[in-house]
């Protein structure tokens, strides 16, 4: 009876790893080599039909998304608390006064677009570089 748990635990394991699994077209990795040459400790992971890449730049966590034909999509760099606009700060104090700001991100879109995430355990806040409220999503 315990070896049949093990086994099942085992597999789930087993399971578990293999959706996690990703391998980024050669498209997407040479993109991602071109546009973050001195990225270090790349790990991949499939975010929706596209690559995620979540690695280390001169010291700073970062993320990329990239399309599989080599396209990217966006970047989110972690970035101190300080750099969140004022009025972002004042909304976070009266609309979720129980959620700390301490985990804050930089995402810079393809299209130009710049948004700060302040991110918690269960949602992350996004606001643009005025501070005006954007949207919250689920975690």
């Amino acid at each position: 009876m315990i070896a049949l748990a093990f086994c099942l635990v085992g597999g789930a394991v087993s399971a578990q790893e293999k959706k996690s699994a990703y391998t980024p077209t050669a498209e997407a990795a040479a993109a991602f080599a071109k546009k973050f040459p001195g990225a270090e400790n790349v790990k991949w992971k499939a975010e929706g039909k596209d690559g995620e890449a979540k690695f280390m730049l001169n010291g700073i966590k970062t993320e990329a998304v990239f399309d599989n034909k080599g396209n990217w999509i966006q970047t989110e760099t972690k970035v101190p608390v300080a750099t969140l606009p004022a009025a972002a700060g004042e909304y976070m104090k009266k609309n979720y006064p129980n959620i700390p700001v301490d985990k804050l991100a930089k995402i810079v879109k393809a299209n130009g677009t710049v948004l700060f995430e302040v991110e918690s355990k269960d949602k992350d806040i996004l606001f643009d570089t005025a501070g005006k409220f954007v949207e919250e999503s689920k975690d």
